[in-house]
């Protein structure tokens, strides 16, 4: 069952998790993330596996479709993407407990036991305080499962959890992000641009504008508990 009582901070999770995916854009890249919200807003959203970085369609599939996680088994078919998926959004349900993480995933990954077997290592690994250099001897910094290893080792401290992990940084960033509620020193430009995504989000999710005429450029403020009635 979702947990209401944690959407009163919804909003600055979306923001976020928005930031951090701002600021690994490159400036010509931004336009496409904002398509890639609008899409999936408007129901037009594509298979992950149409993008050349399918981490940053699974976060957003995730953000947005977090009270639903069989709506996630469903559009998934790479475990990497659902798996940050189902991540992302257990950090919304305020479910996110990362000592329990790996068993709970396992639910969702019966079909891919190789996979599970890595972030059952990684899981280890965390559990015995085992060093980032011995993680590196024993997983690929390719694997997303590395990058678990480093959510699931520090996952309350930023600065080691945002970095050095690998091909799936930018959605490790984003899970630890969700999780702690922490936004990023980032440009005014990108934090701006991220908060403007997030509001959107988040006003499409709550129903707060018919999805069936979004009108163009329509960034709406959220304020708690104003329009959502949901209390602070």
């Amino acid at each position: 069952m979702l947990n209401f009582s944690n959407h009163h901070s919804l909003k600055r999770k979306l923001q976020a998790v928005l930031t951090v995916l701002v600021a690994a854009q490159e400036p010509e890249q931004t336009e496409s993330l904002t398509k890639l919200v609008d899409d999936l807003i408007s129901g037009n959203f594509c298979e992950p596996q149409a993008f050349q970085n399918s981490q940053i369609p699974a976060v957003i599939f995730g953000l947005y479709n977090h009270q639903d996680l069989s709506n996630l088994i469903e559009y998934f078919s790479e475990p990497e993407d659902l798996v940050i998926a189902i991540a992302i959004a257990l950090c919304c349900r305020g479910e996110m407990q990362p000592r329990t993480l790996v068993n709970k995933l396992g639910n969702y990954l019966k079909d891919h036991p190789s996979f599970w077997s890595q972030l059952n290592l990684a899981n280890s690994l965390a559990d015995q305080g085992s060093s980032r250099a011995i993680a590196k001897t024993l997983i690929s910094q390719d694997d997303l499962a590395f990058g678990f290893y480093g959510f699931l080792s520090t996952p309350y401290t930023w600065n080691l959890v945002n970095q050095g992990l690998g091909h799936y940084q930018i959605s490790i960033s984003a899970i630890a992000a969700a999780y702690l509620g922490y936004i990023p020193e980032v440009s005014t430009q990108h934090l701006k641009l991220a908060t403007n995504l997030g509001d959107r989000l988040l006003a499409a999710w709550a129903g707060v504008y018919d999805l069936s005429n979004v009108p163009a450029n329509f960034y709406p403020s959220i304020k708690y508990p104003a329009i959502m009635s949901i209390g602070a």
